[in-house]
């Protein structure tokens, strides 16, 4: 983490910041979060085809660059790095409900019915990332929409998917 807030300093504060990381990731990919920059790159892309409203591509984003931190010190990270509060908590609520993978794993304790219980009233956020983290909608994905009332909105976002190229 203090990899990551070097690279990023306060940059991350305020609209527009994510937007501002850009020269960033490939650093925060390779450095601090492990994953390729071209798989950071396609999930901001897929978000931004996929989102209208700024509020939610922006929480996204910032999901999309700290989904492989520790979900239990992703908010207080992006807090110290100028995230406001609510914004970053947001962002904690999103990463621990990846990382729990419930639509991913089998067994009683898993899957949709799972996945929609630990999101909570983050479930809205937290699938339309997995959308876009996949690229794609599965059949787990389409349960925990049912499950959630989201069906209507998981249309609109496979709609727009293909759109992110």
């Amino acid at each position: 983490m203090r990899d990551l807030a070097r690279v990023l300093g306060a940059e991350l504060a305020g609209p527009g910041a994510v937007e501002r990381l850009r020269p960033h990731r490939g650093v925060l990919a390779a450095a601090a979060l492990g994953e390729p920059e071209t798989h950071v790159d396609a999930v901001v892309a897929r978000v931004e085809a996929v989102v209208d409203d700024a509020v939610d591509a922006r929480v996204l984003k910032l999901a999309a660059l700290a989904h492989e931190l520790d979900p239990a010190g992703a908010s207080s990270m992006l807090v110290r790095l100028g995230v406001e509060p609510d914004v970053a908590t947001a962002v904690e609520r999103i990463v621990a409900s990846f990382w729990a993978a419930d639509l991913w794993r089998g067994g009683g304790d898993a899957g949709p019915g799972a996945w929609v219980r630990r999101a909570g009233s983050s479930a809205r956020l937290s699938l339309l990332f997995e959308v876009v983290h996949e690229g794609g909608v599965t059949p787990s994905m389409s349960a925990a929409a049912a499950l959630a009332g989201l069906g209507t909105e998981l249309d609109t976002w496979r709609i727009r998917l293909p759109t992110a190229g």
